[in-house]
C-alpha cells in the first residue's frame, strides 16, 4: 500500500513539475508597454496666457497622443553674486499646469542658452532650478511641473571647435551635475533630462571627457547624470546607417544599462535659409592662438553684438561670420559686429596679389559648399584699416538639409518612420519613447 501511495505521489510530482517547466518555458504575457511621446513648444507664452490657446495645444496633443510637453520657461534674473530667477505669469502657469494634467498631459519646464553651460554662469542656472523647486514646493499637486528639461547646447559656442572644447564639455557635465545634487538635495517631485546630440556618443567625434575620474563619451557621463536625454536624431528616414535607428542606437542601448530613460528626438521645423556674411580667416592654428589671446572671452560666446556667431573650416583656415537678419535696420549693426570679428580672427591680403585672393575665393566657396546647400555665393573685398591690405568677404545663404527634418512631408510619413524605429527599440528598458520639434511646424504638417 505505502508503494503505490508512494508511486501515485512521485507520478506526481513529477506532473507538476512538468506544468512548472512548461509553465516556465512559455513567455508570460508582459503588459502593454506606453511609449510616450513629447513636443517642445518655445512659444509657451500664449498656451500659458490665453485659456483659447491653451485648449488648441491640449486639443493637439490629445489628437497626435503627446502626453508630455517641453514647455519654454518664463522668468527674469535678478541680483550679482547673490543670484534670484523669478518665474513669471505664476498664477497663469498654475492654471495651465492644472488644465494640462487633467488632460493627462505631463509638462517639463523648459530652457535653453549654451552660455548657462560656463562654470560662472552656473550660478544663473542653479537659480532658475531653484526657482522651479520653490514653484512646486507652494503650489498644490495638480499645479506643479513634472520635469526641467534643458536644451543647452555647449557645441554652439566658438570655442567648442578649437583648443576650449574639452573644458566647455568639461563645464557642460558640472552644470548638469550640479543642477541634479540641488535637486536630489530639495527631495525632489521632478524629473531632469537634457538635449544632446545623436554624436555625443560617437567613437571617434572628439568628444571623450575626463569626468568623476573616468574617460568616456560626454553623451555616456550626461546619461549617468541626468533622469533622461533627448537625443537630437534628426534624420527624416528611420532605416540605413544614417537613419534614426542607427544613430539613436547607442543611446538607447547604454540609457538600458544605465537604467535611465531616452526620447529619440525628431525634428519637423525647417528653419528659413540663413545669410551668412563671413571673413576670410587664419589656418586652425593662428585661429587658435587668437583666440587664447583675447582670453578665451571671445570661445564663451555664440553671440556678438546681438547676432548669431556662425563659425566654418576649409579644412585649412577657419572663418567666421555672421547671420543678418532679414530686418534691413540691423544689416548695418551686424556688417559693424562683423568688422570688429575680422579684426581678431580675420586674414588681410595685399591689394596686388591678386593670386592669393583668388585661391581665398576658391577655398571660401569650397567651405560653404562642404557646409551643405547654399544659394547666391558672392564675394567681395574691403579694406582692412591697413595700407593696399585688404579682407575677403564671402557670404551666402545656407540651406538647411531635406534629411534632417520632416518638414515638407505628411504627418503620415513621420508615423510611418517613428513605427519602424519603435519597432527596432521596443524590447530596451531604456526606450521612453518619442519627442518631436517643435509645436508649430509639427501642427502646421499636411495630415
Amino acid at each position: 500500500m505505502n508503494k503505490i501511495i508512494g508511486a501515485c505521489m512521485l507520478i506526481l510530482a513529477n506532473s507538476l513539475a512538468a506544468v512548472s517547466f512548461a509553465q516556465d518555458a512559455v513567455p508570460h504575457e508582459q503588459p502593454a508597454r506606453v511609449i510616450n511621446r513629447a513636443m517642445w513648444e518655445w512659444n509657451s507664452i500664449e498656451p500659458i496666457l490665453k485659456e483659447d490657446k491653451r485648449k488648441e495645444l491640449f486639443d493637439f496633443c490629445e489628437k497626435h497622443k503627446i502626453n508630455e510637453l517641453f514647455a519654454q520657461l518664463h522668468y527674469s534674473l535678478s541680483g550679482g553674486q547673490d543670484v534670484k530667477c523669478e518665474l513669471s505669469y505664476k498664477d497663469q502657469l498654475r492654471s495651465f499646469l492644472k488644465d494640462a494634467h487633467e488632460r493627462k498631459i505631463r509638462v517639463h519646464a523648459l530652457d535653453g542658452d549654451p552660455t548657462l553651460i560656463l562654470r560662472g554662469n552656473h550660478p544663473k542656472l542653479l537659480a532658475e532650478v531653484k526657482a522651479i523647486l520653490e514653484f512646486n514646493a507652494q503650489g498644490k499637486p495638480g499645479e506643479r511641473y513634472d520635469g526641467i528639461h534643458l536644451d543647452n547646447e555647449p557645441y554652439l559656442l566658438v570655442g567648442y571647435n578649437g583648443p576650449f572644447r574639452k573644458e566647455v564639455l568639461l563645464q557642460f557635465l558640472e552644470a548638469n551635475k550640479k543642477c541634479m545634487d540641488l535637486m536630489r538635495a530639495s527631495g525632489r517631485d521632478v524629473v531632469y533630462g537634457v538635449d544632446i546630440p545623436y554624436w555625443f556618443l560617437e567613437k571617434g567625434a572628439g568628444v571623450d571627457v575626463k569626468f568623476g575620474g573616468t574617460v568616456k563619451p560626454v553623451g555616456e557621463h550626461i546619461i549617468d547624470i541626468t533622469d533622461n536625454i533627448g537625443v537630437m536624431d534628426y534624420r527624416n528616414f528611420a532605416d540605413g546607417d544614417d537613419g534614426i535607428i542607427a544613430h539613436g542606437r547607442e543611446e538607447v542601448e547604454y540609457a538600458t544599462k544605465a537604467g535611465k530613460k531616452v526620447y529619440i528626438g525628431v525634428e519637423t521645423y525647417r528653419p528659413e535659409p540663413e545669410h551668412v556674411i563671413f571673413i576670410y580667416g587664419q589656418p586652425e592654428f593662428e585661429f587658435n592662438k587668437r583666440l587664447e589671446s583675447v582670453g578665451g572671452q571671445f570661445a564663451k560666446q555664440y553671440m556678438h553684438n546681438g547676432f548669431r556667431i556662425k563659425k566654418l573650416s576649409d579644412g585649412k583656415n577657419v572663418h567666421i561670420g555672421i547671420i543678418v537678419p532679414p530686418d534691413k535696420e540691423r544689416q548695418a549693426k551686424a556688417e559693424e559686429a562683423l568688422i570688429e570679428v575680422g579684426r581678431i580672427f580675420g586674414k588681410d591680403f595685399y591689394v596686388p596679389d591678386k593670386k592669393a585672393i583668388d585661391e581665398a575665393l576658391f577655398d571660401a566657396e569650397w567651405a560653404v559648399s562642404n557646409e551643405g546647400a547654399h544659394e547666391d555665393f558672392k564675394v567681395s573685398t574691403i579694406p582692412s584699416g591697413r595700407s593696399n591690405r585688404v579682407y575677403v568677404r564671402f557670404e551666402a545663404d545656407m540651406v538647411t538639409s531635406p534629411k534632417i527634418t520632416f518638414a515638407g512631408m505628411t504627418k503620415t510619413a513621420l508615423e510611418k518612420e517613428l513605427a519602424k524605429t519603435e519597432e527596432a527599440f521596443k524590447g530596451y528598458r531604456g526606450f521612453y519613447g518619442f519627442a518631436i520639434h517643435y509645436y508649430e511646424p509639427y501642427r502646421a504638417m499636411k495630415e
